[in-house]
């Protein structure tokens, strides 16, 4: 409402000046000191009328618009948490934060424009060419016999102005896509010598981005101009008609100055509504890109009729269970696995056999595509998300560290814990004494991606979460290849510390963590083709005997 009063005040400000431009003519052909007092007062409070309105317009308008993209940047970033591992394993993080940020902005400055300058531009037009009328209708209907020029011309600015906006954002999101891969990714390009490659890479994207740029810029430096000299003559051409009325007697002198003013205002708003175009053209080419966002659906959704359990054990079946990525074989075939609650179940087998993708199901990151898999008996697309994932503790091989204090990621696994709990989780997995080490103990920032941290201490602060989290179903994935002997050992100490009472299933390539598992798994080209302990699948003399041959021989 604020808003709508804020324009309204400011058009009819502007309008007023119009019959100021009649009572100056009759001012100085009648002139008097008190009259002259009278039409400079009257002059002032317009202007002054003018700029507080166009300050509270623009205060409005600039509010209004960063209320609602905050809002939508709000939307879009629910909408994208809400969507499955297969969204986002085929964009590029850079890209999307470009359209959270970038794109986003660009409806922010058009939304402005809109609200603040083009609203009363119009409004201003609309009563302006209207008096034109009640003037001298023959000389109004020969002033606006060049709008359409002025309109073809705008549009010609706009089309091309779109265009141009949707390959900039492109080149952005580009960019930023690969700004974002190779500074986290920096001990890469240092440790293969390849800085000055990377250079050149960004340098042909910044040279693509700047091409767009100076594009547009030249779109929008010529629209001015352009827009601003057929007004021109359009008020060449109003004083020509308007003194031809005059030498007739057809026209006072104060009504073609009435008349030249109502013109006049009308500048000033056409100029704004051809600046307007560019902005929001290119809004226009952010709304497209965040529209195909919107409409990606998730593929995993939650439950209609959700069921919610009234305890969890952690009883996991997979039943008959076929999986595929998009385009690809599939990876699992009429797989069938038991976890039973409390138990440690170890999954083992060659590269791509499908071992990861059974952690990525379990967690329902995917939904398969034959079978189904139960939790404590009720199938993982009638129970909650939230309260799925609640149940289950995940620890990889490379675990993910957020940039911030020890204690932020500690309390991700838990975010209501407390300092001692935080603690008492660290203790658990063998972590507090080397936080306790550090000046500034659990309150020290680890760096992004655990830049500081060694690849054993961020395993354990990885442990240390999935403690303080206590699921029922623990996934171990890989979590100990990546470390040297002595990093190993403290590692797993925690790890055994995390699976007592919990259903565990791990997925690991070295004999020693899978070994004193209850039951072992082997799979191969997605499928199980033995079960059984350590000694049973020894005795078989299978797959798993020959692979722990060649882990017995590699030590």
């Amino acid at each position: 409402m604020g808003t709508i009063l804020a324009v309204l005040a400011t058009s009819a400000a502007t309008l007023g000046t119009v019959p100021l431009a009649r009572r100056a003519a009759e001012t100085f052909s009648h002139l008097t000191m008190p009259g002259l007092n009278a039409l400079i007062a009257a002059l002032l409070g317009v202007y002054l009328a003018k700029s507080v309105a166009t300050w509270l317009a623009n205060r409005t308008a600039a509010r209004l618009a960063l209320l609602t993209c905050a809002d939508l940047r709000a939307a879009l970033y629910e909408h994208l948490q809400a969507q499955g591992m297969d969204f986002f394993e085929h964009r590029q993080a850079g890209d999307l934060a470009s359209r959270l940020v970038a794109d986003v902005n660009a409806l922010r400055d058009a939304l402005v424009v809109a609200s603040g300058e083009l609203a009363p531009s119009v409004l201003i037009v609309a009563v302006a060419v209207g008096y034109l009328f009640v003037l001298n209708w023959r000389l109004a209907a020969l002033s606006i016999l060049g709008m359409p020029l002025v309109g073809f011309a705008i549009g010609r600015f706009s089309d091309r102005l779109r265009a141009w906006s949707n390959a900039a954002q492109g080149h952005v999101g580009d960019m930023l896509a690969y700004l974002t891969e190779r500074l986290g990714q920096v001990g890469l390009v240092k440790s293969f010598g390849r800085e000055a490659h990377e250079s050149e890479r960004f340098a042909a994207f910044n040279r693509d981005h700047l091409a767009a740029s100076l594009h547009g810029a030249e779109i929008q430096a010529l629209q001015t101009p352009v827009v601003g000299a057929l007004q021109i003559a359009a008020i060449g051409l109003v004083l020509w008609l308007g003194g031809w009325e005059i030498l007739h007697h057809r026209l006072a002198v104060a009504d073609l100055l009435a008349f030249a003013a109502a013109v006049g205002v009308c500048i000033d708003p056409i100029l704004v509504l051809s600046n307007a175009t560019g902005k929001i053209q290119a809004a226009s080419g952010a709304l497209d890109r965040l529209e195909t966002l919107f409409a990606a659906e998730p593929t995993v959704r939650e439950p209609d009729r959700p069921v919610w359990p009234a305890a969890a054990r952690g009883d996991v079946r997979c039943e008959a269970m076929t999986f595929a990525y998009p385009g690809q074989a599939p990876v699992l075939r009429d797989m069938d696995l038991y976890l039973e609650a409390g138990s440690v179940v170890a999954l083992v087998g060659p590269s791509g056999g499908g071992k990861s993708t059974v952690a990525k199901l379990l967690q329902r990151f995917y939904d398969p595509k034959e079978g189904r898999i139960t939790f404590d008996g009720v199938d993982l697309r009638d129970l909650p998300l939230g309260w799925l994932r609640a149940q289950i503790g995940y620890v990889s091989q490379d675990s993910s560290v957020f940039a911030g204090t020890v204690t932020e990621n500690i309390r991700y696994g838990r975010l209501d814990a407390s300092d001692e709990e935080v603690e008492t989780a660290a203790r658990a997995a063998h972590a507090h004494a080397f936080i306790a080490a550090w000046p500034e103990g659990y309150r020290t920032r680890v760096g992004e991606r655990g830049a500081t941290l060694s690849g054993g201490q961020r395993q354990r602060l990885a442990i240390a979460r999935a403690l303080l989290r206590d699921p029922k179903l623990l996934i171990l994935d890989e979590a100990t290849s990546a470390l040297d002997v002595e990093s190993e050992g403290l590692v797993q100490e925690a790890m055994e510390r995390l699976m007592k009472g919990r259903t565990t299933l791990v997925i690991a390539h070295r004999l020693a963590t899978v070994r004193r598992a209850d039951r072992i798994i082997t799979l191969q080209d997605g499928r199980v083709v033995e079960s059984g302990n350590h000694q049973e699948l020894l005795a078989v003399g299978g797959v798993y005997a020959q692979w722990v041959e060649r882990q017995s021989g590699s030590r």
